[in-house]
């Protein structure tokens, strides 16, 4: 039986699949055209060199243009973040690529947060928006910070100005502070850095206490968003 016009066969397997899919629902496939170029974006899902390397097999199976591009930095604002990679697709095949990718992104993901917790529930129980944490930091020591809110790809923290010789387990929020740049060039807080698991998860949090957030902590989250920001 010849397929109607609003079927056709998947040039890979011979599956029927209707005309409007982009994705062979038998063996994932592609199936719209990859042929023209568009702005390259980041798809910040791991810098596990392994996981890069599955992920990008993929993507080439299926003609799915992209590329590594190398971040050199050992550390952001201070904290030990080790050297990262990542991945870059194009801008208008994003949520194709999600798609594509989706078990394999859940289990890159879950990997990831299972190096701090048991698992990805646990992670999310202990560190959600509002919660404070110590954080190892390259230089001097240690410090506070706060879950901003996290997203499916990693988590969004503020860091204060105070700093610690030993590891703090407690926390008095009235006592944090936050210096500019101007005012202490070597301990000045940040209110927004964008992070993924694995390098929140090289900068060894611990969880203090759960708080809360106000609108106003997350103004610098939403120029982010809104700007289409990376991570590190």
């Amino acid at each position: 039986m010849e397929p109607d016009e609003s079927e056709y066969q998947c040039s890979d397997c011979g599956a029927t699949i209707p005309s409007e899919a982009q994705l062979c629902p038998n063996c994932g496939a592609l199936l719209v055209d990859t042929e023209e170029e568009g702005d390259f974006v980041e798809m910040p899902v791991t810098s596990n060199p392994v996981d890069l390397s599955i992920i990008r097999s993929l993507l080439d199976k299926n003609r799915i243009k992209n590329f590594i591009k190398e971040n050199p930095l050992d550390s952001v604002f201070g904290l030990p973040l080790g050297h990262t990679t990542i991945l870059m697709v194009r801008e208008d095949q994003i949520e194709l690529v999600k798609q594509l990718l989706k078990d394999v992104l859940e289990v890159i993901v879950l990997e990831d947060a299972d190096i701090l917790y048991d698992d990805f529930e646990t992670f999310k129980k202990n560190f959600r928006a509002g919660t404070y944490f110590s954080i190892a930091e390259s230089e001097f020591g240690y410090r506070i910070g706060k879950i901003l809110i996290s997203d499916e790809w990693g988590v969004h923290i503020c860091l204060f100005s105070n700093h610690y010789l030993l590891r703090p387990d407690k926390v008095k929020p009235e006592e944090l502070y936050m210096n500019s740049e101007e005012d202490d060039p070597k301990r000045f807080g940040i209110i927004h850095i964008p992070l993924l698991y694995s390098s929140f998860k090289n900068a060894e949090p611990e969880f203090i206490m759960n708080g809360t957030i106000s609108e106003k902590e997350l103004e610098e989250y939403k120029i982010w968003k809104n700007e289409k920001g990376g991570y590190f």
